[in-house]
């Protein structure tokens, strides 16, 4: 939508509007009227300023919504008692995280599976971990439990591939009497 100034008023250089035939010259050569955009400036930082209080309580209906929006995947290749079979990234993103959060202590907040053609070669996961718990014990606690999780939704691939699983600190929930 193009904003106009009303053809009966003209912008001053403060921002208000003027009647036309006032002091307030503009260029007779072009073809649209010069707009002051201050007030429109300020109009937009305030609204980058404002929180909505109810913005939190909107985000897990909001989150649903966009999780059950159909998405494109990728295949990563399985293999089970009948062969060879592909199974979403998605799956496994879903199956891994699980695994992930029933760590104590322990929250994903980001999974990154890295393909070569369909064959899973490499998981990165970001976690948030509890205060004060260990932090090498629980990221080595959480690769166990992705891998364990990989081999349940992938089975056993042959040959069996190294699969990287890196894990990421990204953040540390304080002590609940502290929240």
């Amino acid at each position: 939508m193009a904003m106009t100034p009303d053809p009966q008023h003209e912008s001053r250089s403060d921002g208000a509007a003027t009647p036309q035939g006032d002091a307030v010259q503009t260029s007779k050569d072009t073809t649209e009227p010069e707009l002051d955009t201050r007030v429109v400036d300020r109009a937009a930082s305030a609204l980058r300023a404002y929180t909505d209080h109810g913005w939190n309580r909107a985000s897990p209906r909001i989150l649903d919504q966009i999780l059950s929006a159909t998405r494109r995947s990728r295949p990563i290749q399985a293999r089970g008692a009948t062969g060879t079979f592909h199974v979403s990234d998605q799956v496994a993103t879903a199956y891994l995280r699980e695994a992930i959060d029933e760590v104590a202590g322990a929250e994903a907040t980001h999974i990154g599976l890295e393909l070569d053609d369909d064959v899973l070669v490499a998981v990165r996961l970001a976690v948030a971990v509890d205060y004060p718990r260990a932090v090498y014990p629980l990221a080595d606690e959480v690769r166990r439990a992705a891998r364990r999780c990989l081999k349940e939704v992938l089975g056993s691939i042959d040959p069996a591939p190294s699969i990287d699983v890196d894990v990421h600190i990204f953040d540390v929930n304080p002590p609940p009497e502290l929240s």
